[in-house]
């Protein structure tokens, strides 16, 4: 991809790449390391115009281009920047800036998932502030409805043994009407945090808005295997987010529409099994623990 336009600042600039290499490589994704002719690195995602692999008849194109562009920017989350894209029939491809650091992966420890707390709690507050900026036809496509979560349950029910979660479903919107509507990551796993002098969340393609603690949820189901202290994960997210009080209930629920998305995607584009039956079996148990 020699000879790319960027665009910096609103100035044309001529970035040559002269390396590239794989650094994860999926049927419908790529993620390349690139460095320019003056030795800058960055990351260049590719994502590829695939067919998912089920059928389904509601419309799902979700692009992380487009959460960058109509999300992330109007709503001030912290993101590497986006310096190039250009797209084809193909693929959709972009160049982001490289963050230099430590994946927290390779060293996970507690205060990774309380630095999380922070960023998590301070995105609630701040994308709940101004989420009238964002576009409403975005909204459309990337807000979690009863409607789409039940679209999801279904393609499940075509792998699983049919899950008989209508009714609470129903439930559970009926008791979120009003509440803030906000930004969740989707991924928020450990291997999506660099640390450097600051803790960096990667990897934005499965950002949706809803009024869940998804992300919440997602760091406390972690907790015990880094040692790390629930009760000051909730706190640091109180804290940084203003919430005055949040439920077991709250976060469980969180987790479970998490779960039925993941399960949903992981589904869709074929990924591996053992991620799939992860997903699947940490539904069954928030199920149990809500007595859906």
């Amino acid at each position: 991809m020699r000879g790319l336009r960027a665009v910096c600042g609103g100035v044309g600039i001529r970035m040559n790449i002269t390396s590239r290499t794989v650094i994860k490589k999926y049927d419908y994704a790529q993620v390349n390391l690139v460095m320019d002719f003056s030795g800058k690195k960055y990351i260049e995602k590719i994502q590829f115009h695939k067919p998912p692999v089920t059928q389904f008849s509601f419309p799902y194109e979700p692009s992380e281009l487009e959460i960058y562009d109509s999300i992330l920017v109007p709503l001030e989350i912290p993101h590497s920047r986006i310096v190039d894209r250009t797209q084809n029939e193909e693929s959709t491809t972009f160049i982001m800036e490289f963050i230099d650091g430590t994946p927290c992966e390779s060293e996970p420890k507690a205060e990774c998932l309380y630095f999380a707390a922070e960023k998590i709690g301070a995105i609630y507050d701040q994308s709940k502030k101004k989420i009238a900026r964002i576009d409403q036809a975005i909204m459309r496509k990337y807000t979690l409805t009863k409607e789409t979560i039940l679209e999801y349950i279904n393609v499940i029910n075509k792998y699983y043994a049919e899950l008989q979660l209508d009714q609470f479903i129903d439930r559970i919107f009926e008791n979120q009407q009003g509440k803030s509507m906000f930004v969740n990551h989707g991924d928020m796993q450990i291997k999506n945090f660099i640390c450097n002098d600051d803790l960096h969340i990667i990897d934005w393609g499965d950002a949706r808005i809803s009024s869940f603690f998804t992300d919440l949820y997602s760091l406390l189901s972690v907790a015990d295997e880094l040692n790390a202290d629930a009760d000051e994960i909730k706190r640091r997210f109180k804290k940084f987010s203003q919430i005055d009080s949040i439920t077991d209930e709250d976060i469980y629920i969180g987790g479970l529409i998490g779960s039925i998305v993941a399960i949903f995607q992981l589904l869709i584009y074929d990924c591996p099994t053992e991620w799939i039956e992860d997903s699947y079996n940490s539904l069954q148990k928030l199920i149990r623990l809500l007595k859906c």
